[in-house]
Protein backbone atom coordinates (compact mmCIF):
# COMPACT_ATOMS: atom_id res chain seq x y z
CA UNK A 1 0.00 0.00 0.00
CA UNK A 2 2.87 2.07 0.86
CA UNK A 3 4.23 1.98 -2.79
CA UNK A 4 0.85 2.35 -4.25
CA UNK A 5 0.77 5.64 -2.26
CA UNK A 6 3.92 6.88 -3.28
CA UNK A 7 2.96 6.08 -7.12
CA UNK A 8 0.14 8.02 -6.68
CA UNK A 9 1.81 11.04 -5.62
CA UNK A 10 4.79 10.63 -8.26
CA UNK A 11 1.35 10.86 -10.52
CA UNK A 12 -0.03 13.84 -9.35
CA UNK A 13 3.62 15.33 -9.36
CA UNK A 14 3.52 14.36 -13.22
CA UNK A 15 0.38 15.78 -13.65
CA UNK A 16 1.28 19.30 -12.06
CA UNK A 17 4.65 19.33 -14.09
CA UNK A 18 3.25 17.99 -17.65
CA UNK A 19 -0.49 19.34 -17.57
CA UNK A 20 -1.23 23.17 -18.10
CA UNK A 21 -3.88 24.17 -16.07
CA UNK A 22 -6.69 24.62 -18.99
CA UNK A 23 -7.97 21.17 -20.01
CA UNK A 24 -11.29 22.56 -21.21
CA UNK A 25 -10.52 21.16 -25.02
CA UNK A 26 -8.62 17.83 -24.19
CA UNK A 27 -10.40 14.23 -24.25
CA UNK A 28 -8.32 12.36 -22.21
CA UNK A 29 -5.05 12.32 -19.35
CA UNK A 30 -3.07 11.44 -22.71
CA UNK A 31 -4.31 14.33 -24.71
CA UNK A 32 -1.47 16.80 -23.87
CA UNK A 33 1.24 18.11 -26.04
CA UNK A 34 3.94 16.58 -24.44
CA UNK A 35 2.97 13.10 -24.82
CA UNK A 36 1.22 13.28 -28.02
CA UNK A 37 4.80 14.69 -28.96
CA UNK A 38 6.14 11.69 -27.38
CA UNK A 39 4.00 9.40 -29.68
CA UNK A 40 4.83 11.19 -32.66
CA UNK A 41 8.25 10.76 -31.94
CA UNK A 42 7.57 6.74 -31.09
CA UNK A 43 6.65 6.61 -34.71
CA UNK A 44 8.94 8.74 -36.44
CA UNK A 45 12.25 8.33 -34.29
CA UNK A 46 13.85 4.71 -34.90
CA UNK A 47 16.08 5.29 -31.17
CA UNK A 48 12.71 6.47 -29.65
CA UNK A 49 10.85 3.33 -30.32
CA UNK A 50 13.35 1.29 -29.92
CA UNK A 51 13.35 2.20 -26.09
CA UNK A 52 9.97 3.60 -25.84
CA UNK A 53 8.38 1.12 -23.43
CA UNK A 54 10.98 1.09 -20.36
CA UNK A 55 10.81 6.09 -21.33
CA UNK A 56 9.50 7.69 -18.02
CA UNK A 57 6.19 9.25 -19.71
CA UNK A 58 5.45 5.95 -21.10
CA UNK A 59 5.65 3.94 -17.79
CA UNK A 60 3.73 7.00 -15.73
CA UNK A 61 0.58 7.06 -18.22
CA UNK A 62 0.41 3.76 -19.83
CA UNK A 63 1.84 0.97 -17.80
CA UNK A 64 2.10 2.36 -14.28
CA UNK A 65 3.19 -1.16 -12.46
CA UNK A 66 6.19 -2.38 -11.03
CA UNK A 67 7.44 -3.29 -8.15
CA UNK A 68 5.07 -5.56 -5.28
CA UNK A 69 2.46 -4.71 -7.29
CA UNK A 70 4.16 -6.66 -10.69
CA UNK A 71 5.29 -9.22 -8.49
CA UNK A 72 1.64 -9.94 -7.44
CA UNK A 73 0.47 -9.66 -11.12
CA UNK A 74 2.87 -12.43 -11.78
CA UNK A 75 1.34 -14.52 -9.10
CA UNK A 76 -1.67 -13.88 -10.36
CA UNK A 77 -0.87 -15.09 -13.53
CA UNK A 78 1.04 -18.06 -12.03
CA UNK A 79 -1.96 -19.41 -10.35
CA UNK A 80 -5.04 -18.03 -12.53
CA UNK A 81 -3.60 -18.24 -16.10
CA UNK A 82 -0.28 -20.50 -16.17
CA UNK A 83 -1.71 -21.06 -20.22
CA UNK A 84 -0.85 -17.60 -20.67
CA UNK A 85 2.50 -17.93 -19.15
CA UNK A 86 2.99 -20.70 -21.71
CA UNK A 87 2.62 -18.53 -24.79
CA UNK A 88 6.55 -18.27 -25.15
CA UNK A 89 6.64 -17.50 -28.55
CA UNK A 90 4.09 -14.34 -27.63
CA UNK A 91 5.54 -12.72 -25.10
CA UNK A 92 9.15 -12.87 -27.08
CA UNK A 93 7.31 -11.59 -29.47
CA UNK A 94 5.62 -8.44 -27.80
CA UNK A 95 8.72 -7.86 -25.82
CA UNK A 96 11.07 -7.47 -28.86
CA UNK A 97 9.49 -4.02 -28.97
CA UNK A 98 9.97 -0.84 -27.12
CA UNK A 99 12.79 -2.49 -24.52
CA UNK A 100 10.16 -2.67 -21.47
CA UNK A 101 11.67 -3.00 -18.07
CA UNK A 102 10.42 -6.74 -16.87
CA UNK A 103 10.30 -9.02 -14.13
CA UNK A 104 11.40 -13.06 -14.45
CA UNK A 105 12.21 -12.31 -18.27
CA UNK A 106 8.56 -10.75 -18.94
CA UNK A 107 7.64 -7.03 -19.96
CA UNK A 108 5.92 -5.49 -17.84
CA UNK A 109 3.58 -4.42 -20.28
CA UNK A 110 3.37 -7.85 -21.50
CA UNK A 111 2.15 -8.95 -17.77
CA UNK A 112 -0.19 -6.37 -17.11
CA UNK A 113 -2.04 -7.54 -21.07
CA UNK A 114 -1.50 -11.12 -20.26
CA UNK A 115 -3.45 -10.38 -17.07
CA UNK A 116 -6.46 -8.11 -18.59
CA UNK A 117 -6.06 -11.29 -21.47
CA UNK A 118 -6.74 -13.80 -18.96
CA UNK A 119 -9.73 -12.03 -17.17
CA UNK A 120 -11.50 -11.21 -20.50
CA UNK A 121 -11.64 -15.01 -21.38
CA UNK A 122 -12.59 -15.64 -17.71
CA UNK A 123 -15.46 -13.24 -17.77
CA UNK A 124 -16.36 -13.67 -21.83
CA UNK A 125 -15.19 -17.04 -22.81
CA UNK A 126 -14.24 -17.13 -26.50
CA UNK A 127 -13.53 -13.88 -28.59
CA UNK A 128 -13.60 -16.07 -32.20
CA UNK A 129 -16.17 -14.81 -34.89
CA UNK A 130 -16.87 -11.78 -32.69
CA UNK A 131 -16.81 -8.26 -33.40
CA UNK A 132 -14.43 -5.95 -30.59
CA UNK A 133 -14.04 -2.60 -30.03
CA UNK A 134 -11.08 -1.42 -27.76
CA UNK A 135 -11.35 1.77 -26.59
CA UNK A 136 -7.45 3.12 -25.92
CA UNK A 137 -5.25 2.17 -28.01
CA UNK A 138 -2.27 1.78 -25.73
CA UNK A 139 0.82 0.19 -27.43
CA UNK A 140 -1.55 -2.38 -28.89
CA UNK A 141 -0.16 -5.29 -27.28
CA UNK A 142 -3.54 -6.13 -25.88
CA UNK A 143 -4.76 -6.40 -29.19
CA UNK A 144 -2.21 -8.15 -29.82
CA UNK A 145 -3.10 -10.83 -27.42
CA UNK A 146 -6.54 -11.33 -28.34
CA UNK A 147 -5.59 -11.81 -31.50
CA UNK A 148 -3.28 -14.23 -31.20
CA UNK A 149 -5.63 -16.22 -29.05
CA UNK A 150 -8.53 -15.72 -30.43
CA UNK A 151 -9.90 -15.11 -34.10
CA UNK A 152 -12.11 -12.16 -33.96
CA UNK A 153 -14.19 -11.05 -36.98
CA UNK A 154 -13.49 -7.75 -36.61
CA UNK A 155 -11.49 -5.40 -34.25
CA UNK A 156 -11.54 -1.91 -33.80
CA UNK A 157 -9.45 0.26 -32.03
CA UNK A 158 -10.61 4.02 -30.87
CA UNK A 159 -8.63 6.83 -29.65
CA UNK A 160 -6.85 9.77 -30.58
CA UNK A 161 -4.50 10.30 -33.72
CA UNK A 162 -1.40 10.24 -32.34
CA UNK A 163 -2.24 7.08 -29.95
CA UNK A 164 -3.90 5.24 -33.44
CA UNK A 165 -0.50 5.82 -34.89
CA UNK A 166 1.75 4.03 -31.97
CA UNK A 167 -0.51 0.94 -32.27
CA UNK A 168 -0.58 0.51 -35.79
CA UNK A 169 3.34 0.94 -35.80
CA UNK A 170 3.86 -2.08 -33.04
CA UNK A 171 0.91 -4.26 -34.81
CA UNK A 172 2.48 -3.98 -38.11
CA UNK A 173 5.35 -5.21 -36.55
CA UNK A 174 3.96 -8.12 -34.92
CA UNK A 175 2.15 -8.98 -38.02
CA UNK A 176 -1.24 -8.23 -37.14
CA UNK A 177 -3.48 -7.19 -39.61
CA UNK A 178 -7.00 -6.35 -40.98
CA UNK A 179 -7.45 -3.70 -37.84
CA UNK A 180 -9.68 -0.82 -37.83
CA UNK A 181 -8.89 2.33 -36.32
CA UNK A 182 -11.06 5.39 -35.25
CA UNK A 183 -11.25 8.51 -33.30
CA UNK A 184 -13.94 8.64 -30.71
CA UNK A 185 -15.97 11.29 -33.10
CA UNK A 186 -15.21 9.64 -36.31
CA UNK A 187 -16.74 6.41 -35.38
CA UNK A 188 -19.81 4.90 -36.68
CA UNK A 189 -21.02 1.51 -34.89
CA UNK A 190 -21.37 -1.76 -36.69
CA UNK A 191 -24.33 -3.37 -36.41
CA UNK A 192 -23.63 -5.09 -33.60
CA UNK A 193 -20.57 -5.01 -30.96
CA UNK A 194 -20.42 -8.12 -28.96
CA UNK A 195 -17.91 -6.96 -26.70
CA UNK A 196 -15.93 -3.13 -25.67
CA UNK A 197 -12.86 -3.20 -24.04
CA UNK A 198 -11.23 -0.27 -22.24
CA UNK A 199 -7.90 -0.51 -20.87
CA UNK A 200 -8.30 2.65 -18.66
CA UNK A 201 -9.23 5.13 -21.08
CA UNK A 202 -13.01 5.63 -20.92
CA UNK A 203 -12.14 6.51 -16.89
CA UNK A 204 -10.12 8.47 -17.79
CA UNK A 205 -11.89 10.47 -20.81
CA UNK A 206 -13.77 14.28 -19.84
CA UNK A 207 -17.08 13.51 -19.35
CA UNK A 208 -17.85 14.72 -22.77
CA UNK A 209 -15.66 12.27 -24.66
CA UNK A 210 -16.77 9.60 -21.89
CA UNK A 211 -20.94 10.42 -23.18
CA UNK A 212 -19.71 9.82 -26.68
CA UNK A 213 -18.02 7.14 -25.84
CA UNK A 214 -21.64 5.88 -24.42
CA UNK A 215 -23.49 6.77 -26.96
CA UNK A 216 -21.49 5.69 -30.29
CA UNK A 217 -19.64 2.26 -28.63
CA UNK A 218 -21.46 1.18 -25.20
CA UNK A 219 -24.90 1.61 -26.17
CA UNK A 220 -24.40 -0.78 -28.90
CA UNK A 221 -22.22 -3.34 -27.20
CA UNK A 222 -23.74 -6.83 -25.61
CA UNK A 223 -20.96 -7.00 -23.22
CA UNK A 224 -18.19 -4.59 -21.39
CA UNK A 225 -15.28 -4.84 -19.76
CA UNK A 226 -13.93 -1.24 -18.28
CA UNK A 227 -10.71 -1.26 -16.17
CA UNK A 228 -10.99 1.67 -14.57
CA UNK A 229 -8.79 4.70 -12.30
CA UNK A 230 -9.93 7.58 -10.64
CA UNK A 231 -6.85 9.69 -9.95
CA UNK A 232 -8.17 12.15 -12.97
CA UNK A 233 -8.44 14.89 -10.38
CA UNK A 234 -4.70 15.50 -10.38
CA UNK A 235 -4.96 16.51 -14.10
CA UNK A 236 -7.56 19.00 -13.72
CA UNK A 237 -9.89 16.31 -15.99
CA UNK A 238 -13.54 16.46 -14.67
CA UNK A 239 -14.32 12.40 -15.26
CA UNK A 240 -17.19 10.78 -13.76
CA UNK A 241 -16.86 8.67 -11.01
CA UNK A 242 -17.41 5.35 -10.34
CA UNK A 243 -21.08 5.86 -9.15
CA UNK A 244 -21.93 8.07 -11.95
CA UNK A 245 -20.19 5.61 -14.63
CA UNK A 246 -22.72 2.49 -13.46
CA UNK A 247 -25.23 4.98 -13.06
CA UNK A 248 -25.07 5.94 -17.37
CA UNK A 249 -24.24 2.11 -17.96
CA UNK A 250 -27.94 1.57 -16.25
CA UNK A 251 -29.85 4.88 -18.14
CA UNK A 252 -28.53 2.47 -21.42
CA UNK A 253 -30.00 -0.73 -20.24
CA UNK A 254 -26.73 -2.65 -18.52
CA UNK A 255 -26.81 -4.17 -16.11
CA UNK A 256 -23.21 -3.41 -14.62
CA UNK A 257 -21.07 -5.17 -11.88
CA UNK A 258 -17.86 -4.02 -9.93
CA UNK A 259 -14.77 -6.45 -9.36
CA UNK A 260 -11.95 -5.09 -7.25
CA UNK A 261 -9.31 -6.27 -9.21
CA UNK A 262 -6.57 -8.07 -7.61
CA UNK A 263 -3.46 -7.49 -7.81
CA UNK A 264 -4.31 -3.36 -7.52
CA UNK A 265 -1.54 -1.73 -9.70
CA UNK A 266 -3.28 1.78 -8.69
CA UNK A 267 -5.19 3.59 -6.13
CA UNK A 268 -9.22 4.14 -6.63
CA UNK A 269 -9.28 1.09 -9.52
CA UNK A 270 -11.27 -0.99 -10.23
CA UNK A 271 -13.24 -3.23 -13.25
CA UNK A 272 -16.50 -2.73 -14.22
CA UNK A 273 -18.14 -5.24 -16.32
CA UNK A 274 -21.78 -5.89 -17.95
CA UNK A 275 -23.58 -8.51 -19.29
CA UNK A 276 -21.91 -11.23 -17.89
Amino acid sequence: MRKLILAAVLLGAAAFYFYPKDTKEKHCVHDEKTYLNFCRSIVSDPEVYRTFRSHPLYTIFQENIGGESAAACLAELEKKYPHLLAEKGLIASLDAIGTPHKIEGIGLPTLRNLKIGGDIEKYFGSLTGKTIVQIGASDGSLCKILMKRHHPARYCIVDIPPALEVAKKTLAEWGVDGIEFSTPEEFAAPQTIDLAISPFVFSESRRNIQQLYVDRILRHTQQGYLDCRFPMRHFGLKTWTQEQILSHLEKIGKKPQVIIDEPLTDIDRCLILFAL
